[in-house]
């Protein structure tokens, strides 16, 4: 979604770095007054509702209408959560398909010509998210299996981003912006640094944290959640995790290194109109 963006190498960066300092701030302040606010903890552990934090809602506020209001709040959050979630991945999707790089590339990579929305890429993410919803009526079980791959996911993705910029900073291969020089950043093109970025050592050492961060919590991530560890409350995560690598080695492999060349870059020719006198 930066291609949507004016400016998006600063406009980007500094919207993540605020919006997780501003989330993380409201968050902690509202963990504070929930830790000071509710009174029995040990009803948290079978709770009168079905899901524990509307009892702590009700705790706090000792109201039912309180309750349903704060609720609401979080359904409302929720939502809009999820729409940024949805048109995130249906962009992704895209992104994907323009630059050849996923199975059925030809029609996901169709933009509707009038709302010039990728429709296909949105339909796509949409049934699929609707289908993995509908494992929670067969099996609690499985949700959680499916929600820890979506960790999993995100963070395999981050620390392999991560590694390869740790990489190229210890051995030099991103070199400064120079003035008036186009930013492509794409196969076979010298990498350069961005108007934001953290220089020197203490990049590397940002860099290495968040490598050695990520290692531990991907590794979390596909153990299961009680002991002891029997067939039903088994994280079964890490067999769908590595289907899904296998999967795309042998596609990558088979087809996709055939057609998958690097990121497509779209031009935008303009076209001058001269006048004579």
């Amino acid at each position: 979604m930066s291609e949507e963006i004016r400016n998006a190498i600063v406009i980007v960066p500094r919207a993540l770095v605020f919006s997780y300092f501003y989330n993380g701030l409201m968050g902690l302040a509202m963990l504070i007054a929930l830790l000071y606010s509710y009174s029995d903890l040990n009803i948290l552990k079978n709770p009168p509702q079905q899901y524990a934090f509307i009892e702590i809602f009700y705790q706090v506020t000792h109201s039912v209408s309180g309750t349903a209001v704060m609720v609401s709040f979080t359904l409302i959050m929720q939502f809009c959560a999820t729409v940024s979630v949805q048109t995130s991945a249906s962009r992704m999707l895209w992104s994907f398909s323009r630059d050849m790089g996923v199975p059925g590339w030809r029609q996901l990579q169709k933009v509707h010509p009038r709302s010039t929305l990728p429709i296909y890429c949105i339909a796509m993410t949409s049934i699929c998210t609707c289908l993995l919803s509908l494992i929670t009526l067969g099996s609690s079980v499985a949700l959680d299996d499916v929600l820890s791959i979506t960790a999993a996911g995100l963070y395999a993705s981050y620390l392999v981003a991560l590694s390869f910029l740790l990489y190229r900073r210890c051995t030099g291969g991103i070199e400064h912006h120079a003035d008036g020089e186009v930013l492509t950043n794409t196969g076979g093109a010298k990498l350069v640094w961005g108007p934001w970025h953290l220089p020197g050592m203490f990049g590397k050492a940002v860099n290495a944290f968040a490598c050695a961060y990520l290692i531990v919590v991907w590794l979390f991530a596909f153990w299961p959640t009680e002991v002891p560890v029997t067939g039903e409350n088994m994280n079964y995560s890490i067999l769908i995790f590595g289907a899904v690598i296998s999967f795309s080695v042998v596609y990558y492999f088979a087809k996709g290194n055939k057609e998958y060349t690097g990121p497509v870059i779209e031009e935008i020719k303009q076209i001058g109109h001269s006048r004579e006198d």
